[in-house]
């Protein structure tokens, strides 16, 4: 007899179980499987049918339970398979709502993230500028000369240039490489800081053990030297590449970017 293994879901069993709550359960799935195939079906003499028309049919006429379940159907095929149908599709249903109210979340948040930025913008920008000057009372007003000399040191300190934040991108000119590890302490959510560098023309690489953030400038001459390498010296190549550079090479054969071909004596970039 042949056999057949199969991947059951525990609702199916369950109600399969409670359909044959007297036999194990690969006997109650083998019955289950039978009395599907066999469902409508009379023999004659006594109108008997499922397992009981089965075993009539084993006896009198000599066929195996294979046999039997081989003689089914494509009708009843189908009906089992609506069957089936209609067990999970309430599962599916319930997974699908669960997804629409998932991308509901995310939407939120991210309109969130936006309002976010649009306060941290405005605090830079109430930040940046002068503190005014606080009102006296009236019996303790300074005499003219005073009050002249006041005016005329605040319209001093207003033509004065106003200090400006220095941007991220910015910074990164100065540095030409932040390596995630290096801000983990100062930056409070780094997707949004790396993101940001992105959006400015940053060259950001999501390397084995951490993301970094490289000058375009930078990254172009850190190419071209990597390139005119023909040794894997790494004395040779502090030289070309610099301590930033050589850290930024092992970084990137960390994660298998970077590799130095042998055979052709050159260095390549796997990006």
């Amino acid at each position: 007899m042949p056999k057949l293994t199969i991947n059951v879901p525990y609702e199916v069993l369950e109600k399969v179980m409670k359909e044959f709550p007297n036999l194990p359960p690969e006997e109650a799935i083998k019955q289950f499987l039978i009395e599907a195939a066999l469902k409508g079906r009379r023999l004659e003499g006594g109108g008997k049918h499922g397992l009981e028309a089965f075993a009539g049919a084993k006896v009198e006429r000599g066929v195996s339970v294979a046999a039997a379940v081989k003689c089914a159907t494509p009708e009843d095929l189908a009906r089992f398979r609506r069957s089936i149908e209609d067990l999970l599709n309430p599962t599916t249903g319930k997974i699908d709502d669960m997804r629409g109210k998932l991308a509901t979340i995310i939407e939120l948040l991210e309109g969130i993230v936006e309002r976010l930025r649009e306060v941290d913008s405005k605090i830079d920008r109430v930040a940046a500028q002068p503190p005014q000057p606080e009102a006296q009372p009236a019996q303790q007003q300074p005499p003219r000369p005073p009050r002249v000399a006041h005016a005329a040191r605040a319209k001093a300190e207003a033509q004065q240039p106003r200090r400006r934040r220095t941007s991220a991108i910015e910074i990164l000119k100065e540095q030409k490489i932040m390596f995630e590890s290096d801000i983990t302490g100062k930056i409070k959510n780094r997707d949004a800081f790396f993101e940001r560098l992105r959006r400015d023309g940053a060259v950001v690489l999501e390397l084995a053990r951490q993301r970094v953030a490289i000058d375009p400038d930078y990254w172009n001459e850190f190419v071209e030297k990597l390139k005119s390498l023909n040794t894997n010296s790494e004395a040779e190549m502090e030289k070309v590449l610099g301590k930033v550079g050589m850290r930024l090479l092992k970084e990137l054969m960390q994660s298998t970017l970077a590799y130095f071909d042998a055979t052709t004596k050159k260095w390549e970039l796997i990006l």
